[in-house]
């Protein structure tokens, strides 16, 4: 349950590679003024990028059917800031916290393409959650840290 002070943005974009750029800048601008540190701002605009790509790239005709939705929460819960990154899409269903993440390469003549997504999602975010609902792709992404630190000026 979120708190009566969470603050919530929205934003819908195309599928379209331009505009990824604009919700890349939609998000920093948001998290800047909403007291989000450098680094999770990076955290989320990395894993935003490449889910936007994704979705660009992989997501078949019906991602370019209709728009993908943003929905950004700003909110306290149980001592921690938590900022939440909720993207819904109707591209083919896909959902990134059951893919099985691909074995490393021992160099780049031996890397299979593919997965590598995956991965930086799971290291950039302390909290993934997919479900697939009416047809709708609904991914959400959050950062955390302890609320303590949030307002401690060291």
């Amino acid at each position: 349950m979120q708190s009566s002070d969470s603050k919530i943005f929205r934003l819908s974009i195309s599928a379209e590679r331009s505009s990824i750029a604009a919700a890349s800048s939609w998000l920093q601008d948001i998290c800047s003024g909403c007291d989000v540190s450098h680094d999770e701002i990076n955290r989320l605009d990395i894993c935003l990028n490449e889910v936007l790509a994704n979705i660009v790239s992989h997501g078949g005709v019906g991602a370019t059917e209709r728009p993908i939705e943003l929905k950004l929460t700003l909110h306290d819960k149980d001592g921690f800031r938590i900022v939440e990154l909720k993207l819904t899409d109707a591209g083919l269903a896909f959902d990134p916290t059951s893919n099985a993440p691909q074995p490393s390469a021992t160099s780049l003549t031996n890397a299979q393409p593919g997965g590598l997504g995956v991965v930086m999602l799971r290291a950039n975010a302390d909290k993934l959650d997919y479900q697939y609902v009416e047809g709708l792709n609904n991914l959400t992404i959050a950062v955390m840290r302890s609320s303590k630190a949030v307002h401690d000026p060291r």
